[in-house]
């Protein structure tokens, strides 16, 4: 039991208990606010002293490391339940955005059924009316795009709306392009003498350029926004696993081709090549910059090759 004149004696080294008790309530203090640096100030009343003060100090120092041990555990447990939570926030939030992925798709797949029957009425050999219906599948495209872009509050840039890495995505872009263009003029040059294709006009009918082809720069950076920049995003946004990556390039090909159905099978098999090529070179840029200039320039040579149109 300790002695009644102990706050008031000192001991063998000299060491006051006032000064312990002094030390103690200043160390006390911080530790309500969380302070438990210091402590190192009450080895010498345990190394020094022997008696009663030196074990009080060597208990208060043992107490206070429990103290802060547990205190340290509970604030790991608490971050490791906050991530947890903000883990399945994530989740939540990425099931959420998949249904708006799979309700758009639906929607767009049921819009595009009616036109296709709308263009058995009409005459689907008349160049306005097809260049209305297609300028139309492309309007419910962006509506859709746009819609999707509300509601995940996601900025432009993440849609391919930037100038990332421009030089590369240009020289990239604009290398493979003729390489594709080389290879078409060299198919057209082997059906034009097997006489599968005309060649009266040439390899190449620059005559059929017209003002069309300057709206044209608007489509094509239009549908590589469209195809590229929301919808391989958004589906890459929503797919995991080993085969993730050419799954999101070939779905967001499928999904570029099928407008071009509305005028014949052999356009959309060229729409879906090109879909898969651009798809790649997106993934690789991530800026629809590169690829919306390989699709225009693509498009452009292969009609006037006579390939589409």
């Amino acid at each position: 039991m300790i002695n009644q004149n102990y706050f008031t004696m000192s001991d063998t080294s000299g060491t006051t208990s006032g000064e312990l008790i002094e030390r103690l309530n200043k160390k006390t203090k911080g530790i309500i606010h969380g302070d438990y640096s210091g402590l190192e100030e009450l080895y010498p009343y345990i190394s020094e002293n022997k008696g009663q003060l030196g074990e009080f100090a060597e208990n208060f120092v043992l107490m206070v490391t429990k103290l802060e041990a547990r205190e340290f555990d509970l604030n790991c447990r608490i971050d490791e339940l906050r991530e947890k939570n903000n883990a399945l926030v994530l989740l939540q939030k990425q099931r959420t955005e998949g249904s708006v992925v799979f309700f758009s798709l639906l929607t767009i797949i049921s819009m595009f059924t009616f036109i296709i029957e709308i263009l058995r009425v009409v005459n689907p050999d008349e160049g306005f009316i097809r260049f209305i219906v297609f300028r139309g599948i492309d309007l419910l495209f962006l509506f859709t795009a746009l819609f999707f872009i509300f509601f995940t509050r996601l900025p432009l840039n993440q849609f391919g709306l930037n100038l990332n890495n421009w030089k590369n995505s240009l020289s990239e872009s604009l290398g493979f392009s003729v390489v594709i263009i080389l290879l078409m003029l060299g198919i057209k040059y082997l059906a034009v003498q097997k006489g599968w294709m005309d060649g009266s006009q040439g390899l190449v009918n620059f005559r059929m350029l017209d003002w069309t082809f300057l709206v044209y720069i608007l489509i094509a950076t239009l549908q590589e926004f469209l195809a590229r920049g929301v919808c391989l995003t958004s589906i890459e946004r929503n797919l995991s696993g080993k085969f993730s990556v050419p799954a999101v390039i070939i779905l967001s090909a499928l999904v570029f081709a099928l407008p071009h159905m509305t005028f014949n099978l052999g356009f959309a098999v060229w729409g879906l090549a090109g879909g898969i090529i651009w798809g790649i070179l997106y993934i690789r840029q991530r800026t629809i910059l590169g690829v919306s200039v390989s699709h225009y320039l693509i498009g452009t040579m292969a009609f006037l090759m006579g390939f589409i149109g």
